[in-house]
């Protein structure tokens, strides 16, 4: 799909599909990653509390963490983390509580707050910069539906007050679709959320597929 000029989305049940995504770009190359995550997730295995890999996965794409899941194909780490901008999360809390190890210093952060103090627009702005260096063949999206205000995407495990508004991810994926600053780049999202009992994941589930329907008709809607 990629080699026809495509835009796949992939939808996932949680956060780890990034690494089937990351692997398929590192085989192909460079590749820089957008992750737009509530959280972090950069737990390391001992200090996550349900020793979930969901909240590890941003740790594992950059090479943090067991060797089998860092390393796959010798190719680890998938991303470098100097090409990862996290956007959006807003977890500090949770990661003060549990232990989290801190996001690597070359690892661009762009968390809520920052988001907020400076724009969306100016935030993105920022972000695709970074990803758009002549030293990347591209870059790739990860997307959790948690990444979107409570109020909006209730049905995930760790409910965290605050988030992104509809307007505000889809002008920042918009951007990131529609940049045109790297003439080799090549794009995917991946799209993520994960509930506890089967009742809200079925809800989670019908969810997470509207979303991914409304982001693509808004990401491609006057696109050229």
């Amino acid at each position: 799909m990629l080699d026809a000029g495509g835009f796949p989305v992939v939808l996932g049940g949680d956060c780890t599909i990034v690494l089937g995504s990351a692997l398929a770009f590192r085989r192909r190359g460079r590749y820089g990653l957008l992750f737009i995550d509530g959280n972090a997730d950069f737990f390391q295995p001992e200090a996550e509390p349900n020793g979930e890999g969901a909240s590890m996965d941003l740790a594992f794409v950059t090479g943090y963490g067991p060797s089998l899941l860092t390393d796959i194909e010798g190719r680890g780490p998938l991303v470098r983390p100097e090409d990862v901008v996290a956007f959006a999360y807003r977890d500090h809390k949770d990661q003060e509580e549990y232990g989290s190890q801190p996001l690597p210093e070359e690892l661009k952060v762009l968390d809520l707050p920052a988001v907020r103090a400076t724009g969306i627009e100016a935030a993105a702005r920022e972000a695709v910069d970074h990803l758009t260096r002549a030293e990347l063949d591209g870059f790739f999206i990860h997307l959790d539906a948690d990444c979107l205000d409570d109020v909006i995407m209730p049905a995930v495990d760790f409910r965290v007050p605050g988030g992104l508004s509809w307007d505000e991810l889809t002008a920042a994926l918009r951007l990131g679709r529609r940049t045109g600053r790297c003439a080799r780049n090549s794009s995917a999202m991946t799209m993520t959320s994960h509930a506890c009992s089967r009742a809200q994941q079925e809800a989670t589930d019908f969810e997470v597929v509207s979303t991914a329907f409304i982001l693509r008709r808004n990401l491609f809607q006057g696109s050229a």
